[in-house]
């Protein structure tokens, strides 16, 4: 009676045993979800403050007018409005190259000391 009994406690221990361990892995497994959720809460809290930022200035009243300006090209009734002709920026942003032609060095010489210069 006595050796069923001990069997008996051991059987139930080892359910026991068998049970915590497999609880222990469960919550370590959902401590790798929990980490991974809070870099994704981080991500969003990031991402939450540029955007209440970036309403900050879509709300301003300077940035609807700016964007009426450019985007519209609207005017107020006293300004006057200047066109420019599209290839104005390309001249100034493109150098003009210069064609050097190369002389040889020993015409280079001549013309030094027979012309002077």
């Amino acid at each position: 009676m006595k050796k069923v009994l001990f069997l008996l406690v051991c059987i139930t221990l080892l359910f026991i045993i068998h049970g915590l361990f497999r609880s222990i892995l469960t919550l370590w497994e959902k401590k790798d979800v929990y980490v991974a959720k809070q870099q994704e809460l981080e991500r969003v809290k990031k991402e939450n403050t540029a955007l209440k930022a970036q309403e900050k200035t879509v709300t301003d009243a300077q940035f609807a007018e700016k964007e009426i300006r450019n985007k519209l090209f609207m005017v107020q009734p006293d300004e006057n409005v200047v066109v420019l002709p599209a290839d104005v920026g390309k001249e100034a942003k493109t150098p003009k190259k210069r064609h050097v032609v190369a002389i040889p060095v020993y015409e280079q010489w001549i013309s030094l000391f027979v012309k002077g210069y």
